[in-house]
This record gives C-alpha cells, sequence and structure tokens, in this order.
C-alpha cells in the first residue's frame, strides 16, 4: 500500500505508515485534528503529520 510520489516517497511512506497503525489500533483518523497529538507525533518523529483528508486521500 505504498505510494510513490514524484517529489519522493518518503513522504507517501509514512502517510501510509501512520493510516495503517492508526487503523490496526483501532484509532479514527480524525483524531489527527487533535493539535496535541500531532504536536507528539510531529516531535517525536521528525515528520510533518498529514492532515486526516490527506491520508484519505492517498
Amino acid at each position: 500500500m505504498h505510494t510513490v510520489s514524484k517529489s519522493g516517497s518518503k513522504p507517501i511512506k509514512f502517510y501510509n505508515d501512520v493510516c495503517e497503525a492508526f487503523i490496526s489500533a483501532d484509532i479514527l483518523l480524525r483524531k489527527l485534528k487533535n493539535e496535541a497529538l500531532k504536536s507528539f507525533l510531529a516531535k517525536y518523529t521528525k515528520q510533518k503529520v498529514p492532515d486526516e483528508s490527506t491520508i484519505r486521500r492517498n
């Protein structure tokens, strides 16, 4: 389920991994709207955390 983009596959792979982790843990993707969760994930993964809509699109 890994998609490759023209700008590089690393962000898309991260988005897919976040999606898979949330789904397997039964966490709703809308929880990514929570700023505290987004800040935590960004801080410790050093990745830009995607919006819920971005994950759904990809």
